[in-house]
């Protein structure tokens, strides 16, 4: 019978099986349910990314008009956690974002297509890029498009 073993490495427990015949030992991550040291809702430290926070700032029609249902640019808060955002943007269409570790992103809205001029399904896009506080990108259609900038608070 392997014997266990807790050890906590990083802040995170990892448990060690040591086989009574001296093969190879296995280490795995226990469920983080089990003893952790953070406030419970708090992610890992090994979760968190240097982009996390707020953003605010604003966003600007590019292409379309309200005739098209293109409303207007607005105001825009981006709630950034473990390097990820989501923004929705039309009912059902919502980008989910990672933020690469180089600070740029790209994503698409998933759910729903829009249907082009040549009988071709698009996929709404989001790309763009954090430096320093500051994200920017832009998001859309050919048909309906937006540009983004916000500060991180």
């Amino acid at each position: 019978m392997p014997r266990l073993r807790l050890w906590i490495k990083h802040g995170l427990p990892i448990v060690l099986l040591a086989a009574a015949c001296g093969c190879a030992t296995a280490a795995s991550p226990l469920p983080s349910a089990t003893t952790s040291s953070a406030p419970q809702g708090t992610p890992p430290a090994a979760l968190l990314s240097p982009f996390d926070g707020r953003y605010t700032g604003h966003t600007q029609r590019l292409s379309g008009d309200a005739t098209t249902g293109c409303p207007e640019g607005g105001p825009v808060t981006l709630d950034v956690t473990a390097g990820r955002f989501q923004y929705p943007w039309r009912p059902l269409q919502t980008f989910d974002v990672r933020i690469a570790a180089s600070g740029g992103f790209a994503a698409n809205a998933g759910n729903l297509t829009a249907q082009s001029d040549k009988h071709m399904m698009i996929m709404p896009v989001m790309d763009g890029a954090v430096h320093g506080d500051r994200i920017a990108g832009e998001f859309g259609t050919r048909w309906c498009s937006y540009r983004f900038e916000a500060t991180r608070n």
